[in-house]
């Protein structure tokens, strides 16, 4: 018999439908806002709108699943943030210049808010499929996280072996990043000439230090050297991309490692998760917002930094404010397609898909260019010299590929799989599984911001490759099957 703590895991069909009907009703007080778009109150009760279904998405997941602290709740807070942030901060009345400082018109404001609630509810419908489909494997998730292949050893011995390949790839890369930040700041780093051919290997073989990092600490509960090593490492690689100004290249992978620790080597208290949270959002965020452009001495100067940090006004209106500027993206893309470019019908999601393969001989974007490219040149060329760059939006690609229809259900098939994949790395204490999740989780969150030509080769050769010398590692170490010897057999007996 179910106990009263996993009584709402199992209710997946209430759930699922108690949030479809919230989402319908609230979608359709939206639909008739945009009936009248001239009102500045039907941009507000839209906002209410957003702001319930956020809500509802995070209150569905807890009564289904028993926690908010697994990868699909936290790529989804992440995507609320960056996409709808804007509309969390208008309902309390923190957007001094109004939603993206007035910078489209009501009607289009609207629209952009709309695909927005499009986009989350049906990323977070599919989610639930996900579950409430397999509820039966959910039950007891705590007992079954007992059972497993757990291969342990196998998992450690990949992440150091990762390590060994990257280690010096990283320090050289790193190395020349800080010259270049140093000298020209933030920017400066999306200005320097694309490497081609052989050039790539030391920036590829860098890339696997986070996977070794990840698989490591999977693999070392109980191994205390594992584990100060993988903290040795990941402490000063987050530190060191906060001071480049890579607030998410940094962030990203700290919030991969914390869950990890937390799952694999010992539960961190929420009160210190929620403190952390919120010195990321209060303090870092904002400083290394206001200091990333700045070259030369001055980001080593500690009275600097605390006049910039100062500086900021409410730093945590500002944080939300910055990372709720995804929503630009939705609204240029809702502004340009299809009046000055087509859908691409699937196109973009081809690409991503080829992009797997390595750029070893051409340029970066060969004969498509990313979104985010295609945008900051259409938008703002001058800045898109310069290196600067708008990010862009998992919302806005699946509008491009497919329009207002193909949204529900490209973004449904989206949350239906993340869903299943979090199911199939953290519900049983498998580290191998569970480590290809924590990889996958500190790239993954950035497809909040961002699309898929930037997850899909991180999936295959970060969290798969490592995932797949596991096996082969456990494979090579089981012992071979004894043959029975009939003659030494009788010999024995005699």
């Amino acid at each position: 018999m179910a106990t009263e703590k996993h009584k709402p895991a199992l209710d997946g069909i209430g759930v699922l439908l108690k949030y479809t009907t919230c989402a319908v009703v609230a979608g359709l007080v939206m639909f008739a806002c945009a009936l009248n778009p001239d009102s500045g109150f039907s941009c507000s009760v839209a906002c209410w709108m957003l702001a319930l279904l956020f809500w509802i998405s995070l209150w569905s997941w807890r009564a289904l699943t028993n926690g908010l602290l697994d990868p699909y709740a936290l790529f989804l807070m992440a995507a609320i943030l960056f996409n709808g942030g804007q509309a969390i901060l208008e309902v309390f009345h923190l957007n001094e210049y109004g939603i993206l400082e007035g910078m489209f018109s009501p009607e289009l404001t609207l629209k952009t808010l709309f695909l927005v609630f499009m986009g989350i509810a049906s990323l977070h419908f599919g989610a639930l499929v996900s579950v409430a489909s397999a509820r039966r494997d959910l039950r007891g998730i705590s007992a079954t996280r007992r059972g497993g292949s757990n291969l342990i050893r196998e998992t450690r011995m990949v992440g150091w072996i990762l390590l060994a390949i990257s280690i010096v790839p990283a320090i050289m890369t790193t190395r020349d990043e800080i010259a270049t930040v140093l000298s020209g700041g933030y920017f400066a780093l999306a200005q320097r000439e694309v490497v081609r051919g052989l050039d790539t290997a030391p920036t590829i073989l860098a890339l696997f230090l986070l996977p070794g990092v990840l698989f490591l600490l999977a693999g070392s509960s109980g191994y205390l050297p594992g584990i100060v090593a993988a903290t040795a490492i990941m402490i000063p690689y987050s530190a060191i991309h906060f001071f480049l100004g890579g607030r998410f290249d940094a962030a990203l992978p700290l919030l991969a490692f914390a869950w990890l620790w937390h799952r694999c080597i010992r539960p961190i208290p929420k009160s210190a998760l929620i403190g952390a949270g919120v010195f990321l959002l209060v303090v870092v965020f904002p400083l290394v917002g206001s200091i990333r452009n700045i070259s030369g001495e001055s980001r080593l100067s500690p009275e600097f930094i605390v006049r910039s940090f100062f500086s900021v006004k409410n730093p945590i209106a500002a944080g939300v404010s910055e990372m709720g500027w995804s929503m630009r993206t939705i609204a240029h893309t809702l502004e340009l397609v299809p009046r000055f470019r087509d859908f691409e019908w699937g196109v973009g999601y081809l690409y991503a898909i080829r992009f797997v393969t390595p750029n070893s001989f051409w340029s970066a974007q060969p004969d498509f260019p990313s979104h985010a490219d295609w945008l900051m040149w259409t938008v703002d060329p001058v800045s898109a010299s310069m290196g600067a760059g708008l990010g862009y939006s998992f919302i806005a690609e699946a509008y491009v590929n497919f329009g207002w229809l193909g949204v529900p259900f490209v973004l449904s098939f989206i949350g239906f799989c993340f869903g299943r994949f979090s199911i199939w790395g953290d519900r049983l204490d498998d580290r191998p599984r569970i480590a290809a999740l924590g990889t996958f989780l500190a790239f993954f969150l950035v497809f909040a911001r961002s699309e898929s030509l930037n997850v899909i080769r991180p999936l295959i050769w970060y969290c798969m490759l490592p995932f797949s010398m596991v096996r082969g590692l456990a494979s090579l170490r089981k012992p071979a099957p004894q043959t029975l010897n009939h003659d030494a057999g009788s010999r024995r007996m005699e």
